[in-house]
């Protein structure tokens, strides 16, 4: 019913500046009329169309406000977050990246080592 539906939604509200990606887990299985699951690394276009939304646009180390589904009213926390799929680097770009790295240290080096043997002379 609806008033079931905003009394969990209350109880998660009061319950949320509680929790972080460590004791979330914890906390959901070891209080009473709670579950809680692990997804571990799941893809974003796998998770129910609820869920996509906030794992697109919550900050890493944040806990949602409570989503509404027809299986009930959630929290999530976003714990992570790493770059798949067709957004992940190809080895190219990956060693195109690595060679800039190279590049710019032997260039800060140079200029260190130049710095340290020039010799200014006052006229």
């Amino acid at each position: 019913t609806e008033a079931d539906v905003a009394a969990a939604t209350q109880r998660l509200e009061a319950l949320r500046p509680q929790l972080t990606c460590d004791t979330m887990l914890a906390r959901a299985t070891s209080e009473q009329g709670l579950l809680g699951a692990d997804l571990g690394e799941a893809d974003v276009q796998n998770l129910a169309p609820q869920f996509q939304q906030v794992a697109r646009s919550a900050e890493v180390g944040s806990v949602s406000t409570p989503v509404r589904t027809p299986l009930g009213v959630h929290l999530l926390g976003v714990c992570g977050r790493r770059v798949g799929g067709t957004e992940a680097p190809n080895p190219q770009e990956v060693e195109n990246a690595l060679f800039r790295q190279n590049l710019a240290t032997l260039g800060r080096r140079y200029m260190r080592d130049l710095r340290e043997d020039a010799l200014i002379e006052y006229r």
